[in-house]
Parts: structure tokens; sequence; C-alpha cells
């Protein structure tokens, strides 16, 4: 197994150690809870971005997340979440990313929540194209696109969730919302960081609601 392959697996591996930890590390009064999501992908400005998720070409994906409460508050919640995702952008590169987060939820009352995100966490590219790499005896040779390329990523996202039925809040939701990415490094020379911004649109899914004994 070369050096490159090594370097791929302790990647990965540091990153579900930080869910494995962040999991069994809670105490408190938990909500579980999973959502699943399609999403539409695009290469472009942070934020003001936005909107060419809606015109520009399709570049769709999956999101999986799991969340669990840490505080015991049911206006305010204060979750700790792992998130998996993949895409595939047909002119870059197929992306797969798993990253921890800290989110805020809000309920307004009557099904209606919104929450906010951030996490950081690790990445997988697969480059579309084979690209040129200068190997140790200086000559150019291509680097096969099958070969992922290990990197950071830094996840901000916001959402929206409507819960299916009002007796049961905590029961299904649908969700959606946005997210930026920023992925890193992805070229040192000319895109140290590349923004890509996600529209997500998907279904909450309770696990269940624990109470510790005191």
């Amino acid at each position: 197994m070369n050096g490159y392959v090594c370097n791929v697996l302790n990647t990965m591996k540091k990153i579900f150690c930080l869910l494995i930890l962040g999991h069994f590390a809670l105490f408190t009064q938990a909500q579980h809870t999973w959502y699943y999501a399609f999403t539409n992908n695009v290469t472009s400005l942070p934020f003001t971005g936005y909107p060419q998720i809606f015109y520009a070409n399709l570049h769709p994906g999956l999101d999986a997340a799991y969340s669990k409460q840490l505080n015991q508050n049911v206006k305010h919640r204060l979750m700790l979440r792992g998130i998996a995702t993949i895409y595939y952008h047909r002119f870059v590169q197929t992306l797969i990313t798993a990253a921890p987060q800290v989110a805020y939820e809000h309920s307004f009352g009557k099904g209606h929540f919104a929450d906010i995100g951030l996490g950081v966490g690790g990445c997988l590219s697969f480059e579309q194209e084979g690209t040129l790499k200068l190997n140790s005896e200086g000559v150019y040779e291509r680097r096969t696109p099958f070969v992922p390329r290990p990197q950071y990523v830094i996840q901000l996202q916001a959402g929206y969730s409507y819960a299916l039925s009002r007796e049961r809040p905590d029961g299904a939701r649908v969700k959606a919302g946005f997210r930026t990415t920023m992925q890193g490094t992805f070229a040192k020379s000319y895109v140290p960081l590349l923004p890509v911004n996600t529209f997500y649109v998907g279904v909450q899914l309770p696990l269940s609601t624990k109470t510790n004994a005191r």
C-alpha cells in the first residue's frame, strides 16, 4: 500500500473517530434524528451564488445526517450533527464529504423550525479529468482521476423544516435549506479554497427521545 493511499485512510479514520467520540461524549436528554435529502450543487461565490443553483446545470447529490440534541430546551435546541454528502459535478469532480457540525434549531411553534449549523471535516475529491503531476524525476505524468485527493472542508448551512403533524412536532418533517462548503486546498496557485453552494430538500425522521434518570 503506497503512502498516498495511507494518507487517505488516515484522514478518513480521523473524521469517523471525531464523529464517534462526539456521539458517546453526550449524557443529557437527547432527541435523535436522521435526515436524508437530494441536492443540487454549483461552484460559485459563497452565499451570493445561491440563485445559480436554480438556473445553472444540474449537479446532483445526496445528503445523510444524524443529529443528537445536547440540551433539554424544546424551543432552543443545541444539536451535534454528523453529516455525509456526495455530489457529482460533471465539469469539476465527484466529492464525498464527512463532517461533524454544531447546530442551533429554533422552534417557531405550530410545526415550524429553522436551524443553522457550522462544521469542519474532511473530503475525498475525484477529479473528472486526469491531470499532470511532476514526479521525483522532474517528468510530468498523468494522474488517474480514480485516485481521490483527501482535503478539508468548512461547511455552513441553514435550513427550514415543517412537521407533517402539528400534534407531533418531533415526528416526521419536510426539510430544505442551503449550504456553502469551502473545500481546500483545491489548487494552491489560483484556487486555494473552492466554494460549493448547495440546495437540499428531503425528509427528517426521529429515532428516539430519551430522558436519562438523575
